[in-house]
C-alpha cells in the first residue's frame, strides 16, 4: 500500500552555501536524470550540488544509484523507480506542485526531508537519516588518464567505466577514442559527464571487433596537441 506524506519528517532551514544550483532543462532525448543533456550546462548534479526543478519540468526518472547536495522541486514529479538516492546537506525540499514517487530504491538524507505542500509517496524502498555521506564521487573508483601508459589497467564494472579528466579542453565536449590492440576504434560508446572532471562510459552496446583480447584503450585530446590514456579491461 502507498501512502502520501504531506508532513514535515524533519526541518532544516538554516543557510548554507552548496557548490552550484543546477537546473533541470529537459533537453534530452529522455526524462532520465541520468541523460547529461537533460541538465543545464549537460552536467548532472554531483553530491555537493543542489538539482532545481519547476512547475513545467514533468517527469524526472531515477534508475540508477546517485548521490546529491540537495534538491528543490516545486513542480516536477521525480519517479524514483530504483537505485539508491543520497542527499546531503541541502535536503529534499519538495513545494508546492513538486512530488516525489518512491519506487524499489532507497532514499537517504543526511539533513532534511521537508514537504510543506508538495506530495512524497512511498514505494518499497527505506526512507532514513543517515549520519554523514561520502561523496563516491571524489574516489578512487575513477581512473586517472595519463600521457603514456605504464603496464598497469584498470577494470571496468558491470560495462562502465569511471574516469576522471581535469585537464582544460578547447571544445565543448569532451573528445575520446576506444581502440582495440590493432588500433581499430570500438563504436557504440556512451558518454555521460558527471562534474568535477569525472565521467563515464557506458560500453553496454559497444561495437568490439574481436573478443580475445579484453584490454582496450582510452583516449582522449585535449585539443591542444595533447592526448591522455588509459588502458582497461574489459568485464561484465
Amino acid at each position: 500500500m502507498k501512502y502520501l506524506l504531506t508532513i514535515v519528517l524533519s526541518v532544516l532551514l538554516t543557510t548554507s552555501s552548496w557548490s552550484a544550483d543546477i537546473n533541470w532543462d529537459g533537453g534530452g532525448a529522455d526524462n532520465s536524470w541520468h541523460t547529461a543533456a537533460n541538465w543545464a550546462g549537460d552536467v548532472i548534479p554531483g553530491c555537493e550540488d543542489r538539482a532545481i526543478f519547476g512547475t513545467n519540468d514533468g517527469t524526472i526518472e531515477i534508475t540508477l544509484s546517485i548521490q546529491v547536495g540537495g534538491i528543490y522541486n516545486s513542480g516536477a514529479l521525480i519517479n524514483h523507480i530504483s537505485g539508491t538516492m543520497a542527499i546531503g546537506d541541502q535536503g529534499l525540499i519538495i513545494d508546492a506542485l513538486g512530488s516525489y514517487q518512491g519506487g524499489t530504491g532507497d532514499l537517504l538524507y543526511t539533513s532534511s526531508v521537508y514537504v510543506p505542500n508538495g506530495a512524497l509517496i512511498y514505494g518499497t524502498g527505506v526512507i532514513a537519516n543517515i549520519i554523514k555521506m561520502t561523496c563516491s564521487l571524489h574516489d578512487e573508483s575513477y581512473a586517472h588518464l595519463n600521457e603514456k601508459l605504464d603496464g598497469g589497467f584498470y577494470e571496468t564494472n558491470n560495462d562502465k567505466l569511471y574516469f576522471r579528466f581535469d585537464e582544460d579542453y578547447t571544445r565543448s565536449q569532451l573528445d575520446f577514442k576506444v581502440f582495440e590492440k590493432t588500433r581499430d576504434e570500438v563504436s557504440g560508446i556512451l558518454l555521460a559527464d558527471h562534474g568535477y572532471g569525472l565521467y563515464e562510459l557506458d560500453l553496454t552496446n559497444a561495437q568490439f571487433l574481436t573478443t580475445s583480447n579484453p584490454f582496450y584503450v582510452l583516449e582522449v585530446d585535449d585539443g591542444k596537441g595533447r592526448k591522455y590514456k588509459l588502458r582497461f579491461k574489459h568485464t561484465n
